[in-house]
């Protein structure tokens, strides 16, 4: 029905329709639709290049969409979105001006869905790049656009917790201390557990104890929660504190964390001894 359309109607409607036909896995149905266009004289070249990318990401194959979108390096909102999809599955960093590019086209679309979708896509990948911490400010230009609806505020916080994954994981000490000196939302209710407890490990390793039991707090209980929460406790000159979270864990951390304890307990009594 599609191919016997008039070519203008079909140049309208077959864009979206083999995206769509892709994303749900019908490749041969996108396939005939692009094939339809591709032969439409009203067809823009750009867009054919990022439908063929689209196929080629259906197929399984998104390191051969990326590199023709690399390649032929085609504009617009639609091509940078595909092209910051497939870097997302790929787990390729595009250069920075790409990532530069589609935050300004993000901006100029920012009442639309495809803004907010291209700004979001942007964000995910400064994640997965060398220097995490550049994608706050992105983030903080998204939070004054979209509206405060449910799912907005669940997006906001799935990139949220992504971005501070990110920087916990590998964002060098320097960073890491601007951002925690400079933001506050790494204290809320915003990150996932395991993002909590890497943030807190990294804390503790900065010399940093005193935000750990406020940022581990209403995690569930687990061991590693526990010797995080310990060595905090450890740190802040509280064995006897340490000594109840770390209880009887057979954990060789555990064990280091008792013997730490007890042995800041027998120097608390000396020194109590001594000046007695």
């Amino acid at each position: 029905t599609f191919t016997q359309l008039p070519a203008p109607l079909r140049t309208i409607l077959g864009p979206e329709l083999a995206e769509r036909f892709a994303a749900i896995g019908h490749v041969d149905a996108a396939r005939i639709i692009v094939s339809a266009l591709r032969r439409s004289p009203w067809t823009a070249p750009d867009r054919n290049s990022v439908l063929d990318a689209r196929l080629d990401q259906a197929r399984g194959r998104s390191d051969i969409g990326l590199a023709r979108l690399n390649d032929e390096a085609p504009d617009g909102l639609l091509a940078l979105q595909a092209r910051l999809d497939l870097a997302l599955e790929t787990h390729v960093s595009p250069p920075p001006q790409i990532l530069t590019d589609a935050e300004i086209v993000a901006s100029l679309d920012r009442q639309s869905l495809a803004g907010v979708d291209l700004m979001a896509a942007a964000i995910r990948l400064h994640a997965l790049g060398a220097t995490p911490e550049q994608g706050f400010a992105p983030l903080d230009r998204l939070v004054t656009w979209i509206a405060e609806t449910s799912e907005n505020q669940g997006l906001l916080a799935e990139l949220t917790d992504t971005l501070w994954s990110a920087v916990a994981r590998s964002a060098d000490d320097v960073a890491l201390t601007r951002l925690i000196l400079a933001r506050s939302d790494w204290r809320g209710t915003l990150l996932a557990t395991s993002t909590r407890q890497s943030l807190g490990s990294r804390l503790l390793d900065l010399g940093l104890p005193a935000p750990v039991a406020p940022l581990l707090s209403g995690v569930e209980r687990s061991p590693l929660t526990d010797r995080l929460l310990a060595r905090a406790a450890l740190a802040m000159g509280d064995p006897s504190q340490a000594l109840a979270i770390v209880g009887e864990d057979s954990h060789p951390e555990s064990r280091l964390l008792r013997a730490e304890a007890l042995t800041l307990l027998v120097v608390n009594k000396l020194r109590g001894v001594l000046n007695v």
